[in-house]
């Protein structure tokens, strides 16, 4: 399986390795290229056609690895939140059970504030 998969490998890269001779022997003429502030300069098509594709590929991956190291931090940080609310999860179980009725009594009520109903009433009422 392995020779297989090297023999696949290196017809792969005779392949692009004849087609990229093909394209540049299509594409040898000399193109012009003026860039503001310079003198213009002399290079064959397929070079040109290259250099931008190779910068629209660099251009794209600096962009990809900063959308990466994005989403690198936005994860770090829910790691961090889920961590920290796991720790007071446990921090709360271990907490001591009261035995003391006088917490689960009703709060007292302040003078002059009126406390609020046991249960809530309809609509219609």
């Amino acid at each position: 399986m392995q020779v297989v998969r090297r023999l696949l490998g290196v017809a792969l890269f005779v392949a692009v390795l004849l087609l990229g001779w093909n394209f540049a022997a299509e594409h040898s003429s000399a193109v012009t290229i003026q860039l503001p502030f310079t003198t213009g300069f002399d290079v064959t098509l397929w070079a040109a056609l290259l250099a931008v594709f190779g910068m629209g590929v660099a251009l794209t991956g600096s962009v990809a690895m900063l959308r990466a190291t994005r989403q690198g931090l936005v994860a770090h940080r829910y790691r961090k939140m889920i961590r920290d609310l796991e720790a007071e999860i446990h921090q709360l179980r271990n907490l001591p059970l009261a035995d003391d009725v006088s917490v689960h009594a009703e709060p007292a009520v302040a003078e002059g504030v009126s406390p609020s109903p046991k249960r809530a009433l309809g609509r219609g009422a």
